[in-house]
């Protein structure tokens, strides 16, 4: 079973676990017992905003995360496909576990970057949400100009009874989520941190924490490794470099980041190319029994349409031409091709190269 149907699977299971620990629960308990509970009743303010020059979209969320946030993500997500990256901006004190959950495994799927707001936090449930970012990044900082920064707690039922059934049914709730955080390969040392702190207690994640969770999972770091010669100190190595005025070696490591990050958005890129189709085929395209299925050719184009709308325009544009006939050889190529995805690449480059 590879890793990445290991984590749906086990997300699934966690949702459905939640669900049967809830079972003993009287019915307006339900929802507040599937909380890492902060915040209020009135659910996440989620809010698309396009950063300046190229039509690249981030979401925010900010506020409690509660029933139907997770839907509410999946179509702001929805609208913004045809954006070449999508970043989650964070800013949260948790909220429903199931919500967050369900909102987690989309930016999974789709290879989303997550980050705290400056000055924000990002706590509890909220946790689970920025932990599936790649990369993601946050401050040890209770103050910061670039992030916020992200909280730990045990999770717990809000409403617990005074009873063994109860005490087991919490246990259990604590042992499903230890379980999920090391298939995450989050190091041991957090999630017993997390279990030591009480719900009304909270443990803020310090450099080290945060260096250990690194910006990308331990997967996909060793691919941008094997394929990017990857080095998350090189950053630290240039400004170390420019303090002691070794200027031909902070010369020589700023080319070689400069490689590096180009190869880490080819790689990314790749990551949301796949997460975008599969993203479109599970939510996009519905085939009615009362209709004739849809054709490759037509769902095809239902595929570019709904990644970049109006590409016909796009393509038939003098600047796309101009910069159509630029590219090497083994970029037009991907015109003579009939599959959305080498579209969508194409697209994509465009607007990539186009908008800097």
């Amino acid at each position: 079973m590879s890793m990445d149907i290991s984590l749906k699977f086990l997300a699934s299971w966690l949702l459905s676990t939640l669900a049967r620990l809830c079972s003993h629960c009287k019915p307006i308990f339900l929802i507040a017992a599937w909380c890492f509970c902060f915040g209020t009743a009135f659910g996440a303010d989620l809010r698309r905003v396009e950063k300046a020059g190229g039509g690249i979209y981030r979401i925010h969320l900010t506020g409690s995360i509660e029933l139907g946030d997770s839907e509410r993500f999946r179509q702001l997500v929805n609208q913004d496909l045809d954006s070449v990256y999508i970043s989650v901006h964070l800013d949260s004190p948790g909220g429903d576990i199931q919500e967050a959950l369900r909102v987690s495994e989309m930016i999974r799927e789709l290879g989303l970057s997550t980050t705290v707001l400056p000055d924000g936090i990002c706590a509890s449930a909220c946790f689970f949400i920025w932990l599936s970012g790649e990369p993601k990044t946050a401050s040890s900082l209770a103050k910061s100009r670039y992030f916020g920064r992200v909280g730990l707690h045990r999770p717990y039922f809000s409403n617990p009874g005074n009873d063994m059934k109860s005490q087991r049914a919490q246990e259990h709730l604590q042992r499903t989520v230890r379980e999920f955080l090391n298939l995450r390969s989050v190091p041991g040392r957090l999630i017993d941190m997390m279990m030591s702190r009480a719900s009304n207690e909270i443990y803020w994640l310090h450099q080290r924490d945060l260096d250990e969770l690194g910006e990308y999972s331990h997967g996909t770091e060793e691919l941008l490794i094997a394929r990017c010669r990857y080095d998350k100190n090189l950053v630290d190595k240039v400004a170390l470099f420019d303090e002691s005025k070794r200027t031909t070696e902070a010369d020589r490591l700023r080319a070689q980041l400069k490689l590096q990050d180009d190869c880490v958005d080819d790689q990314r890129y790749e990551r949301i190319k796949n997460g975008r189709l599969q993203f479109v085929s599970k939510y996009g395209v519905k085939q009615s029994s009362l209709i004739s299925p849809i054709s490759q050719e037509t769902q095809e184009d239902y595929i570019v349409s709904r990644v970049h709308p109006g590409w016909q325009q796009i393509v038939q544009s003098d600047a796309f031409r101009k910069w159509f006939n630029e590219q090497e050889k083994n970029i037009r190529d991907l015109a003579k091709s009939d599959k959305a995805i080498d579209a969508i690449r194409l697209i994509d480059l465009y607007k990539r190269s186009t908008a800097r």
